[in-house]
């Protein structure tokens, strides 16, 4: 039987802000801004029971790109980055497994100086196990993306590089979503590049290939030398600034045969917004328009957070078929291609998910939305939820909301939905 849900604490409801889970064997461990907005921990024993909490002096401000960053290490120590915009680094690490009161801020982790601006902090790991850091060094329009990797029996982080991954060369920023690693071991990086804060500047998708994160390649397997710049960056479709395509939004799955599937969007030779996939093929990018939308285009522009009309998952086949979901003002649906020429067959309508159906069954304040995170283990699935506001372009409100539930629901392995959460700060 699944339990009923747990509400966890009062919490930020202002305006959408990613907070963050982690577990190992023992404990559950959630990050969260609280109802005086300050970044907090708590942390229980997986099987349940009551709560511990540890607040740190970390105020958020109306920023959706403040997000909450967690993640264990080999040893069992609980790493955290959060509250960064353009910030210094704000990052702490447990001294003593499970034991959340042993949280320590670390003033830097490898240069100082390339620390000092940091935004997009995100953990991921190797497939042996060891911890990687990946976060932008910089601000849009002029920003590079670092990788750092972490020692656990030394207790120290390294370049795992030496140099940046991207490199917007003082002019411009890449933003990559990945490294998304295959089933044949292969982790593939996607990205566009920016050259201001205006979201209507980017321009550009590219994809570059590792099989360790340090040694990176084109799609034909050409070497390609780091840092990579926008120069020669190894493009996959040339889209223009003012084009339609925007950061955050370029989604990478794969077919039965491995080979990396790519979703976008961009405007048509109509200027209307469309979705497109592109599959890496006989030697080449093949493009192809996987939705017939008429009269309808997305004119995104500007700086700050925005609500994003569109939202896209990662690509996939079944069958003969390529699908690609995707939702638009609210109505999800699947585009249909043949997985074999990529031609477009139909779109047809998604039904709402079974996350969907369990978030309908609380109520939400009038005016909000919700926010929600998954966590899939081996054995369970938990779901972390709260309403808040939309996106407001990183500006105050007039009045602040008052502050929402933090529920933890668990959910049935098979009704988890990793499906992105739609709103994306830019």
């Amino acid at each position: 039987m699944i339990p009923p849900p747990q509400i966890v604490d009062r919490v930020w409801s202002g305006h959408p802000v990613d907070f963050a889970m982690a577990a190992d064997e023992e404990r559950l461990y959630i990050g969260y801004y609280d109802a005086d907005r300050m970044l907090t921990l708590a942390s229980r024993l997986l099987a349940g029971g009551d709560w511990s909490f540890r607040s740190f002096p970390s105020k958020v401000g109306w920023d959706s790109h403040k997000y909450i960053a967690l993640a264990l290490d080999g040893h069992g120590r609980l790493h955290m980055a959060a509250n960064m915009h353009v910030s210094p680094l704000n990052y702490h690490i447990m001294a003593q497994p499970g034991q959340i009161d042993t949280m320590t801020r670390a003033p830097f982790l490898v240069e100082p100086e390339q620390e000092s601006r940091v935004t997009y902090p995100e953990f991921l790991h190797l497939p042996g196990g060891d911890l990687v850091f990946k976060f932008r060094d910089g601000r849009s329009g002029n920003g590079n993306t670092l990788y750092y990797c972490y020692d656990d029996s030394e207790r120290n982080w390294r370049n795992l590089t030496g140099a940046p991954i991207l490199d917007g060369g003082g002019e411009r920023n890449a933003y990559p979503v990945g490294p998304v690693l295959s089933e044949d071991g292969w982790f593939h990086l996607v990205w566009v590049w920016r050259e201001t804060r205006m979201a209507e500047t980017n321009h550009s998708l590219c994809h570059a290939m590792s099989r360790d994160l340090v040694h990176w390649q084109r799609a034909n397997g050409k070497p390609l030398t780091l840092p990579i710049a926008c120069a020669d960056a190894p493009i996959v479709d040339p889209v223009p600034q003012g084009g339609g395509i925007i950061n955050n939004n370029t989604l990478i799955g794969f077919d039965h045969l491995h080979r990396p599937v790519i979703t976008y969007h961009k405007y048509d030779a109509n200027g209307q917004t469309q979705i497109f996939l592109a599959r890496y093929q006989r030697r080449r990018w093949e493009i192809a328009q996987a939705s017939e939308w008429s009269g309808y285009r997305w004119d995104f522009g500007g700086p700050g957070t925005l609500d994003f009309e569109i939202t896209l998952a990662p690509p996939y086949q079944k069958g003969s078929r390529l699908v690609a979901p995707v939702s638009r003002l609210g109505r999800k649906s699947l585009l249909r291609l043949d997985g074999r020429t990529l031609a477009r067959l139909d779109e047809v309508e998604q039904p709402q998910d079974a996350v969907h159906d369990l978030l309908a069954q609380h109520d939400l304040p009038e005016g909000m939305e919700w926010s929600h995170v998954p966590l899939a283990l081996p054995d369970r699935h938990f779901l972390l939820a709260w309403p808040t506001f939309p996106p407001h372009r990183d500006r105050p409100r007039r009045t602040h909301p008052s502050p929402t539930r933090l529920m933890l629901l668990e959910i049935a392995p098979s009704d988890a939905d990793n499906s992105p959460r739609g709103k994306e700060a830019t």
